[in-house]
């Protein structure tokens, strides 16, 4: 579960980008009509199996979208064992905050306004980024949503490991399904229902007497109650100067 908490808090220095739809945006470099966000409520699943087949491990996850632009996403089992852990984006106030369970523990992270602005009011066309390049094959749904087929690599990575993304334009350029091959492995994203309309609240609240912490003191906490060794501390030295940085911002 120790994976989990970095990749939160890598997303939350990348920007707020996690891994659904996390590189695939609303275009910026083309000119097309705004529109108000998409509010839904998507239920997913992640799992990753080895060279014969087998589950190696998964966790399931829910992100809700707000009308507003507002935004969270709760990991929400790992391996079968329940887990809590969310990101939550509130675009009416510009704040991204981590929350973590198991210790308790928040971090909050002051947002641009151009993040804010694209939030509440994304255009209709997703852009791919980086390697990616769009299939041209037409015609694509998922879920009866219809869907932008996405091939490239991970960064640093070789076209020798594909990744693949089905993108939904219709949801805010949310990934309904990724599939990322390796020699050794492949990890596949799904998502496994659509509910439109406004998210449940309850998964936005954040509990009050969970304390303010640096992302190096929740890793660290969380080792410590997983008996497992400290997190690397270069890493975890620049997670924290992006927390601090975004802290300061006025």
């Amino acid at each position: 579960m120790l994976q989990v908490r970095w990749i939160i808090f890598l997303a939350a220095a990348a920007g707020g980008a996690w891994f659904t739809g996390a590189q695939f945006r609303p275009a910026r470099s083309l000119v097309y009509a705004k529109t108000n966000a998409v509010a839904y409520t998507a239920e997913m699943a992640h799992r990753t199996y080895d060279a014969a087949g087998v589950v190696k491990s998964s966790w399931t996850a829910v992100q809700g979208q707000r009308g507003d632009g507002s935004s969270v996403l709760v990991k929400t089992s790992y391996n079968g064992q329940p887990l809590g852990i969310k990101r939550i984006v509130d675009t009416a106030i510009g704040i991204m905050t981590t929350v973590d369970p198991q210790t308790q523990s928040r971090a909050t992270y002051r947002m641009n306004p151009e993040e804010v602005e694209r939030r509440r009011s994304p255009n209709s066309v997703c852009q791919a980024p980086g390697t990616f390049r769009a299939d041209a094959a037409p015609g694509e749904k998922i879920l009866g949503w219809d869907v932008v087929h996405f091939i490239g690599s991970f960064p640093g990575d070789t076209e020798k490991n594909p990744v693949e993304r089905w993108v939904a334009p219709g949801l805010n350029c949310l990934t309904l399904k990724e599939v990322a091959s390796h020699s050794s492995y492949k990890a596949v994203l799904t998502v496994e229902k659509i509910s439109l309309g406004e998210p449940a609240s309850e998964l936005f609240e954040i509990p009050a007497t969970f304390a303010e912490r640096r992302p190096s003191e929740i890793l660290s906490r969380a080792s410590e109650q997983q008996g497992l060794k400290k997190p690397n501390t270069t890493t975890a030295g620049v997670l924290d100067q992006v927390y601090d940085s975004r802290r300061e911002k006025k």
